[in-house]
């Protein structure tokens, strides 16, 4: 058992506060906003909320409207806490990625090495690592918070850990491993594998290791306030067809699966972290950690506490999250390969909440179309340390029946794509590169274009393991414009003393690609 210097390990911060950017949203969009959310709640019957856009890591927007409270007259504001519900689960994933990365609790450990105290386990469980728990492949079975009323009135800690032995000593609904099932179970466990691992509570760890990082200024867990006076907005539920402020919640063993409340521009900070996460901005987790968040296993749409969309080509993949605790509703959506970020939050659920976060998506959408896309950084201003790849030329890479001719021109490096196999991977243009070391930060930069729009993958592989990526394999567009790129990576399972940095795939597609000013140095600070 490892006792933790929480606030110690909470010392990297992410940059990105929109606490502190309320003063310069636009006019005619934050007027926009009020109104569309405004018009909304009314449709659907809800007391108050809360609503706000980034564009392009900005805020545009925040708007608040209606009351705290039915019975009063105390307007929202941008700030109330609001409660979360499911929302919660990435926040726990974000959490156990920290203590993976600082060796704690690695996300491989297996269910039997996180409770090697637990006989009772069992054994199709047994070898399941935790983050298939994440991805809710577990297949445990959905036990309803009912059943489980005399956890209520445990200590959490001692509650979620006779849950996560009760869920795992019975058969599982599903093979462990094979199909995503939503389960609260799977949060719950993961939440006691910590508490374990840390001898803290998940709510201590959590304000520490997420809360705090990411600057979420009005976090806390359970419904909001104390229950008395309106100095936080209530939820709100039905009672005999009409609808009544309340103050409860799931019981508080719940926590990891969904017990967070928070503001919306809360909401946001965390959602502009994952945005800005597989890129390299920041030290709050490595790219490789995020971009292993946020890719879920073939055939799902649901990676570590998060829904995803497809890969996206050039950006940050649509993804989100949202919650209801019956109470109250929260959602937050990254679009528009992640220039786009709208999050809502209201004081009541409503079967029809789902109409209000994608009409306010639509409108922001309109707003991203008229937003000119931020000027990428020249390739010059990002990294100035040793080039890895000084006096390095690239390799032409062929298999099968593949064909393909290299040049050097002074413009840049050309790769004619002549003929193709039935395999993506048959034609590349590889770097020698030698000294990245295992636990360093390195940058990989170029730019490159194409005559015709082609996708081309770059990736860092071992030189004695090829097709072996070792901590950067990502897509990428090119077209008639030169254009910069800059990719980050930890190096990992390095096992000899020369990898090839970058290798570009070129896929099977005949034409040209060209590159140019193709570095990797390490990343400083």
């Amino acid at each position: 058992m490892s006792v933790l210097p929480l606030f110690l390990l909470g010392a990297a911060f992410a940059t990105t506060d929109f606490n502190t950017q309320t003063e310069g949203v636009n006019p005619a969009y934050q007027k926009t906003l009020e109104r569309d959310l405004k018009e909304g709640m009314e449709r659907l019957g809800v007391p108050g909320g809360t609503a706000a856009v980034v564009i392009d890591g900005k805020l545009v927007a925040a708007a608040a409207g209606g009351i705290r409270m039915l019975g009063s007259t105390v307007t929202m504001k941008v700030d109330d806490p609001m409660h979360t519900a499911s929302i919660t689960r990435g926040m726990t994933a974000l959490l156990l990625s920290r203590l993976d990365q600082q060796k704690v609790l690695p996300w491989t450990t297996t269910l039997a090495q996180a409770f090697p105290q637990m006989g009772s386990m069992h054994a199709d469980y047994q070898r399941l690592s935790l983050l298939e728990v994440a991805y809710q492949r577990s297949g445990v079975a959905d036990i309803p918070p009912s059943s489980f009323t005399d956890l209520a009135l445990l200590p959490v800690e001692q509650a979620r850990a006779t849950y996560a032995e009760r869920t795992l000593s019975v058969e599982p609904e599903t093979q462990p491993g094979t199909e995503f099932e939503y389960r609260n179970g799977n949060f719950l466990i993961l939440g006691a594998a910590i508490e374990l691992a840390t001898d803290r509570t998940w709510e201590e760890v959590m304000r520490a290791e997420v809360f705090k990082p990411l600057n979420m200024k009005r976090a806390g867990f359970g419904p909001m306030g104390t229950g008395k006076g309106v100095v936080v907005p209530w939820q709100h539920q039905v009672v005999e067809g009409k609808v009544v402020p309340v103050y409860r919640d799931v019981p508080p063993f719940f926590g990891p699966a969904g017990t967070v409340h928070c503001s919306v521009l809360d909401l946001l900070n965390y959602a502009q972290a994952w945005v800005e996460g597989p890129s390299g901005e920041g030290d709050y987790l490595s790219p490789t950690i995020w971009r292993m968040l946020e890719t879920p296993p073939i055939g799902s749409r649901y990676g570590a506490g998060i829904a995803v969309g497809d890969e996206a080509v050039g950006g940050v993949r649509d993804m989100g999250h949202g919650g209801s605790n019956t109470l109250s509703s929260a959602d937050w959506r990254v679009r528009r390969k992640g220039r786009l970020i709208v999050a809502t939050m209201l004081n009541r659920s409503s079967p029809g909440a789902e109409k209000l976060y994608d009409r306010l998506e639509e409108v922001a959408s309109r707003w991203v179309d008229a937003t000119p896309p931020p000027a990428p950084k020249p390739i010059a201003d990002v990294d100035t340390g040793e080039n890895l790849l000084k006096g390095v030329e690239p390799i032409r890479l062929l298999n099968g029946k593949a064909e393909g001719k290299l040049v050097q021109k002074p413009e840049g490096y050309r790769f004619d794509v002549i003929r193709t196999d039935e395999y993506p991977f048959q034609v590349s243009m590889a770097f020698l590169c030698r000294g990245l070391d295992e636990g360093k930060k390195y940058a990989v930069q170029f730019e490159a274009m194409s005559p015709a729009t082609r996708v081309v993958t770059v990736a860092v592989e071992q030189n004695d393991r090829p097709f072996d990526n070792c901590g950067l394999e990502e897509k990428f567009e090119c077209g008639p414009q030169w254009k910069p790129f800059r990719f980050v990576l930890t190096p990992r399972n390095l096992t000899g003393a020369a990898t090839r940095a970058p290798v570009f795939f070129l896929g099977n597609e005949k034409g040209s690609f060209w590159c140019r000013n193709v570095r990797v140095s390490e990343v400083k600070g």
